[in-house]
C-alpha cells in the first residue's frame, strides 16, 4: 500500500455538477433555435463578453484556426515575414500563418 496521496486530476464532471441544469437549459434552447451562426444567443454572448472585457466589440468565430487567421491578417505582415511559434504546437497555428 502506497502512502503517497492520490491527487485527482481535473475532474470536470465534479466541477460542473452545480451548473449542469443551467448548462442543459441554455444548450437545449440554443439547439432548438436552429441558429448557430449569427443567432440571438451568439449576439448576446458577444455583447456580454465585450462588456466583461470592457471593449466595444467581440466577434465569435467558428474555431481557433479562424481566430488566429483573422488576428494575423489584422497585422498585414509583408509576404515573407518571419513569424515565430513554439516547436510543439498544433497544426492550426501553422495553417493560420500560411493563410495569412
Amino acid at each position: 500500500m502506497s502512502l503517497t496521496p492520490v491527487i485527482e486530476y481535473e475532474n470536470l464532471e465534479k466541477f460542473n455538477k452545480p451548473f449542469i441544469k443551467d448548462f442543459n437549459e441554455v444548450y437545449n434552447a440554443f439547439i432548438k433555435s436552429g441558429r448557430y451562426i449569427l443567432g440571438g444567443q451568439v449576439s448576446a454572448f458577444e455583447n456580454e463578453f465585450a462588456a466583461y472585457c470592457k471593449v466595444k466589440h467581440c466577434i465569435g468565430v467558428a474555431n481557433g484556426l479562424d481566430a488566429l487567421t483573422i488576428s494575423l491578417k489584422c497585422f498585414e505582415f509583408e509576404k515573407g515575414s518571419e513569424v515565430l511559434v513554439q516547436s510543439n504546437t498544433y497544426i492550426a497555428t501553422i495553417l493560420s500563418i500560411v493563410n495569412s
